[in-house]
């Protein structure tokens, strides 16, 4: 389930269960209403059961969209240690936007 919820320029997207392929479109979907409806959201993974390499690329690219636009993104709650060895054995460790703003990091 993936549910964003805005207040005025802040906006929190709670991502639960499965960040798969099979949930790819849905999960796009949300990022995209993320950038373009917040200027600081923060990203609650906490409750991700399953992540594979289609999940972690969108959410690497919402990452670059909001920081590329001047926007801020912040992790809110933990980082589920499956999410932190998917990313880690994909090699997204080092996931940044321009400013060098480190993703996977902020959260720790």
């Amino acid at each position: 389930m993936f549910q964003l919820s805005a207040d005025g320029a802040n906006a929190t997207l709670t991502l639960d269960g499965d960040l798969t392929i099979q949930q790819a479109a849905e999960l796009k979907e949300s990022c995209v209403n993320a950038v373009q409806n917040s200027e600081n959201l923060a990203l609650n993974i906490s409750g991700v059961t399953r992540v594979d390499l289609a999940g972690i690329q969108l959410i690497c690219a919402m990452h670059r969209a909001l920081v590329d636009g001047g926007k801020h993104l912040t992790i809110q709650g933990e980082v589920p240690e499956a999410f932190r060895e998917t990313v880690r054995i994909a090699g997204f460790q080092a996931c940044v936007a321009s400013d060098q703003t480190q993703l996977w990091n902020a959260g720790e």
